[in-house]
């Protein structure tokens, strides 16, 4: 395996499954993961620490095969000319805040909080389709976005708690 490491600029996490690994949905991956769609203009320089990292993880293990010719790098550039940059891990990722303090691990990391990443790039050779992935063991939470309820808060009516048995038929 070879292996390169980065770290990312502060980005928007879309889709984070950092708490907890994703065991839902349609595609379950059941690993740590979250997404990040970054611009050259906003993440110039976290986006060449990926783009390195993919390519020296790549070249290590494939010599000079062109990036193109991989299955997958954990990059693809969108309609919209944005970089859709997955970040996966089979392990917890350690959670930090703006200054590098830990955070509780159950810390929750919302879409929209504003994150950076740090980890490896590591190529993989696999049934004949060859690779990058983007593994992350790190995620400083920068700035938690602000939650707001979009009823504007409590009504009156309808309560239950958990601890009230729910009416069955």
């Amino acid at each position: 395996m070879s292996k390169s490491t980065f770290s990312t600029d502060v980005f928007s996490a879309a889709y984070p499954s950092i708490h907890r690994k994703n065991e839902q949905g349609n595609f379950p991956s059941n690993k740590y993961e979250v997404t990040g769609y970054l611009t050259e203009a906003e993440n110039p320089q976290g986006l060449m620490q990926v783009a390195e990292a993919i390519k020296k993880a790549a070249t290590a293990k494939f010599g000079d095969l062109p990036l193109e010719q991989l299955a997958s790098t954990g990059m693809k550039k969108e309609d919209d000319g944005r970089i859709k940059v997955k970040f996966t891990s089979n392990y917890k990722p350690r959670l930090s805040n703006a200054g590098g303090g830990a955070l509780d691990d159950d810390t929750i990391i919302n879409p929209g909080d504003r994150i950076k990443v740090a980890g490896r790039a590591e190529a993989w050779d696999a049934g004949g389709r060859k690779g990058v992935s983007l593994y992350f063991s790190d995620v400083r939470l920068v700035e938690a976005v602000e939650r707001v309820d979009p009823f504007g808060g409590p009504e009156e009516g309808f309560e239950q708690s958990v601890d009230e048995p729910a009416i069955s038929f």
